[in-house]
C-alpha cells in the first residue's frame, strides 16, 4: 500500500500518512462493505472436507482481516490468516506469504509441492512467484485475464466451482499438469 501511494502523490514522504488515513477508513467503512465473492463459502467448506489446508496471505492489515473474516463466519475456514503487520514489518504480497509459510503446517505443504496460492491481483500472482509456489488466478475477482496471464499465473479459474475442480478434481481425473492459459 506504502509502494502505491508513493508512486501516486507528487510528494513521496506524504505515503505513510496516506496509508494511515486510508487504513483509518478503511476499518471504519470499507471492511464493512466486504462480501465473499459468489460460491466461496461454499468452495472453503467443500476444500475442509477434502482436507485441503486453508490460509490467508492478504496485505489488510492482519487485525482486519481476522475480523472482517469473522463478521462473514469464514475464519473458521483457515488454518492461519496472515497479513500486514501494524508495525510496517510485514508489509508487501511476498512478505505476508513468507509470514504464512512460517507456520509449520504451510512450510511443511510448501516442501512437499502441496500448495498453491490463489489470487485476483497480480501482486498475489507476483508473491508467489517470489516465494516459489504456484499460482491461480481468479478471474472472478479485480483483476483479469490479461493482468493474471502478464503476472504469470500457473493456472486461471473463472469461478469458484473450477477452481475446486482445479485443487480437488472428481474421482477418476488427474489435476493439469501444465497451466489453462
Amino acid at each position: 500500500l506504502r509502494v502505491i501511494f508513493e508512486r501516486l502523490l507528487p510528494d513521496p514522504s506524504m505515503a505513510p500518512h496516506a496509508v494511515e488515513i486510508y487504513r483509518e477508513h478503511y476499518a471504519r467503512v470499507g471492511s464493512r462493505m466486504c462480501r465473499p465473492y459468489p460460491f466461496v463459502p461454499e468452495l472453503l467448506a467443500a476444500l475442509r472436507r477434502q482436507g485441503v489446508l486453508l490460509g490467508v496471505a492478504t496485505c489488510k492489515l492482519q487485525p482486519l482481516a481476522a475480523e472482517i473474516l469473522g463478521r462473514q463466519a469464514l475464519a473458521g475456514q483457515f488454518a492461519c490468516i496472515g497479513g500486514a503487520s501494524p508495525d510496517g514489518r510485514i508489509e508487501s504480497k511476498a512478505q505476508v506469504i513468507r509470514s504464512v509459510l512460517a507456520e509449520p503446517a504451510f512450510g511443511r505443504a510448501a516442501e512437499a509441492g502441496r500448495l498453491l496460492m490463489v489470487g485476483d491481483r497480480k501482486d498475489d500472482i507476483e508473491g508467489a512467484k517470489a516465494c516459489g509456489l504456484p499460482s491461480a488466478g481468479a478471474l472472478y475477482g479485480y483483476g483479469g485475464r490479461a493482468e493474471l496471464k502478464k503476472a504469470g499465473a500457473d493456472y486461471l479459474a473463472q469461478d469458484g466451482r473450477e477452481l475446486l475442480e482445479l485443487i480437488c478434481p472428481p474421482q477418476g481425473q488427474a489435476a493439469p499438469s501444465s497451466p489453462s492459459l
